[in-house]
């Protein structure tokens, strides 16, 4: 009698024991493989950065709009043959992976294609912006030639050509290509007209076509450094390191001019390529907290404009605005002005400030800029 209790003991102890084990196994098959801890990225010992946004792409919900707006226009027009259209359809969530795919689509304007490409863009404008710190993407890039893909930022007001880049910068942090072996690292400011400059940074390594890799910007008052899978990879000032935030863009590319199609950049596109996919495995930005001003708010950025020239400071700002303050980091006022196209402050000393507008409407935003 007591053997046979003994046995039974024995035999539900071993299956409790396997049930555990079974359980958890199962739980550790639920942590994604491919996310690595939220961890800061390289950076000088002591460093003072805290994450101030992230996006892992978990779950099976939507894209969160609440960080991210998805883009729908005709991002490459091309009068003599497809269009390469950005378009909401093509930005989602699928294994714990936020996914821009590029594909064919049916002719969407009135021209005579007999078919468009459509590939996803998201960024977040009005959601998100901040002045200097790091910003930091992991994926995996396509496979597929004749599209492409990048992690970049809008940096102040790109379009101006009052300072070169220290008023406004395109920042691309990464460019990738669905076929070769290049990575491109590219700032660019005064606009894209006739006043355009940039400074590239290209490398060759196929390894960067295979797996995951991180790709890292790291943005201060005095220049750019970008990493890829933690290595410095290139330093510089661009045309002017930019003094005012930006926000960012995750996006793919598609166009048929012939500029874009060439061996030195995306390649051909043609249909029997695609659909094709880039993997953003997270998004993550963080901050340095010792010089953390938060915009109150991101509503009509557009209309105001501020260019840094030593200690003067031109601001641009559209009728709607009603009046227009500077503040210190400690928040007391610097000076107050009626807002018009010849406003100018001078004589700011070297630190970081914030301008304040009121509108006609009752709203109000905040912008930083740094005086060096």
């Amino acid at each position: 009698m007591q053997l046979k209790n003994y046995i039974t003991l024995t035999y539900l102890l071993t299956i409790s024991i396997l049930f555990s084990v079974t359980l958890y196994c199962n739980a550790q098959s639920l942590v994604d493989p491919l996310t690595p801890a939220n961890s800061l990225p390289v950076g000088p010992t002591g460093s003072n950065l805290v994450l101030s946004f992230s996006d892992e792409f978990e779950g099976t919900d939507a894209l969160n709009t609440a960080k991210w707006v998805p883009q729908n226009s005709n991002r490459r027009d091309n009068p003599t043959g497809p269009d390469g259209w950005w378009s909401s359809d093509d930005s989602f969530k699928y294994d714990g992976n936020l996914i821009i795919q590029v594909k064919t689509i049916p002719n969407k304007n009135t021209d005579a294609d007999a078919y468009d490409y459509s590939c996803g863009a998201i960024l977040t404008k009005g959601k998100f912006e901040q002045l200097y710190g790091k910003y930091e993407i992991r994926c995996q890039l396509p496979k597929k030639q004749g599209w492409w893909v990048a992690f970049w930022m809008m940096q102040g007001a790109v379009n101006s050509t009052l300072n070169a880049g220290v008023d406004g910068s395109e920042v691309d942090i990464f460019e990738g290509f669905g076929w070769g072996s290049k990575i491109n690292l590219a700032i660019h400011w005064d606009g894209y007209g006739t006043a355009h400059k940039n400074v590239t940074n290209q490398l060759y390594d196929s390894k960067y076509y295979e797996g995951y890799h991180t790709y890292t910007l790291e943005w201060n008052p005095t220049e750019y450094i970008f990493y890829i899978d933690g290595v410095k990879k290139w330093t510089t000032t661009g045309g002017g390191v930019c003094n005012q935030p930006g926000h960012l863009l995750v996006t793919g590319e598609i166009s048929t001019v012939a500029s874009m199609t060439g061996t030195g950049w995306a390649n051909v596109p043609d249909p029997i390529y695609y659909p094709d996919y880039f993997y953003v495995d997270y998004v993550r930005v963080w901050k340095d907290k010792s010089t953390a001003i938060e915009p109150v708010s991101v509503a009509n950025q557009n209309n105001l404009q501020v260019a840094v020239q030593g200690n003067k400071i031109h601001f641009n700002a559209a009728s709607i605005i009603t009046t227009l303050n500077v503040y210190d980091i400690t928040g007391k006022a610097v000076t107050k002005c009626t807002p018009n196209e010849s406003t100018h402050i001078i004589d700011l000393s070297q630190g970081i400030y914030v301008v304040e507008t009121k509108h006609i409407q009752g709203g109000s935003c905040r912008r930083k800029f740094v005086v060096i």
